[in-house]
């Protein structure tokens, strides 16, 4: 039997490729979506053709109606606990360049982000990506 190099946990062979970011304002307020009880950066799965800054810009603007651009990686992120994760999560830090708020998305002082509900890998990315300043 040919080795094909991938997970038979994969049904389909393919690795779902998710792209976020971290989107900090002039006045250092994070936007963020609300998701069931909490809240998450927004993003979303790379679609065919995309690069990983065009789809996370794409999935900023879907979600939340801001447009905003790239700025810097902050990091590449697996986590196989989470069964409604991306196999990979690329973050981004970006900056908003315009657009209004959509229901469901909120910008955040940073000192208020650990009222949110707000997973532990989404902290910790967050605060990578804050860390940067």
């Amino acid at each position: 039997m040919a080795r094909t190099g991938f997970s038979e946990a994969s049904p389909d062979h393919r690795t779902l490729v998710g792209a976020s970011m971290l989107v900090v304002d002039d006045a250092g307020l994070v936007l963020m979506v609300r998701d069931g009880g909490g809240h998450r950066l927004p993003g979303g799965p790379q679609a065919a053709g995309e690069t990983l800054p065009q789809a996370a810009v794409r999935a900023v603007a879907a979600r939340t109606g801001v447009r905003a651009e790239v700025s810097e990686l902050i990091g590449i992120y697996s986590d196989p606990t989470e069964p409604w994760s991306a196999d990979l999560a690329v973050c981004f830090r970006g900056r908003p360049v315009s657009g209004p708020l959509r229901d469901g998305a909120v910008w955040v002082e940073p000192e208020r982000l650990g009222e949110l509900g707000i997973p532990a890998a989404s902290r910790s990315v967050i605060e990578q990506g804050l860390a940067a300043d």
